[in-house]
């Protein structure tokens, strides 16, 4: 019978360290495990960081750009308009002036064309 609970016994402490061994070993398995999801999302996350801080530094430029392209047309067609603006006010004035000395022309001949048929002599 001692016989039996020695080899009852040392089964036992066979099976206790083969347990054992195994929960180490699957311990081991999952920190290793562990230990590479955590670098992968570590460099994830960098990826991550470094394709966003690119991303945004791309847009902020092409933005800068386009605003300065806006800000030289906008310059631009004021300066066309100004300039259009003073060209169209010019001809204008300078119409308007040769009007007036056609209408003050053919008003005096009227005045002297009614003077000249009214009294019958000329002015």
């Amino acid at each position: 019978m001692t016989g039996l609970l020695e080899k009852i016994r040392a089964e036992h402490h066979q099976r206790t360290q083969d347990v054992n061994g195994f929960l180490n070993d699957r311990r081991k398995q999952r920190e290793e495990q562990g230990r590479k999801q955590a670098e992968e999302l570590h460099e994830f996350a960098q990826q991550l960081h470094d394709e966003t801080h690119d991303f945004l530094e791309n847009a902020r430029s092409q933005r800068t750009e386009q605003a300065k392209k806006q800000a030289e047309d906008l310059q631009q067609f004021y300066k066309e308009l100004f300039q259009g603006t003073h060209e169209f006010l010019k001809t204008t004035s300078q119409e308007r002036a040769e009007q007036a000395k056609e209408q003050g022309q053919r008003l005096r001949q009227f005045r002297m064309d009614l003077f000249t048929s009214v009294f019958g002599m000329k002015y």
